[in-house]
């Protein structure tokens, strides 16, 4: 089949400059954001916990057969609680950070609130 009986039958595209704009909502922003971006749960150790269970199901769930897998999850649980802490620290004081993406909603609602929009 040929692709211009395809078309036979197709509209043309409408001509943008003869539509008019119409904004339906007010332009412009809202005085906070959401903080739904923040609330994606980071799963953390989670090779670590893998490795741990597959090593106690293979030794009948004692944990006495895998001192090493058995710490190397508590070291990371340990490290993933102490960078939870330290971002809440930085987030209590202020800081943005230095990645722009890594700024959470409370931050951004806090400047929106001290520089609405007018």
């Amino acid at each position: 089949m040929k692709i211009t009986a395809l078309l036979r039958g197709a509209r043309t595209p409408q001509n943008p400059l003869k539509v008019p704009f119409q904004p339906i909502l007010p332009m412009n922003l809202r005085d906070r954001v959401s903080g739904k971006a923040d609330k994606i749960s980071d799963v953390s150790c989670l090779q670590e916990i893998a490795v741990l269970f597959s090593c106690l199901s293979e030794n009948e769930f004692k944990e006495s057969l895998c001192p090493n897998e058995v710490k190397s999850f508590q070291l990371c649980s340990k490290m993933s609680l102490a960078k939870r802490y330290q971002k809440k620290q930085d987030e209590a004081q202020g800081g943005a950070g230095t990645n722009p993406k890594s700024v959470s909603s409370t931050t951004v609602n806090r400047v929106l609130r001290r520089f609405p929009s007018i």
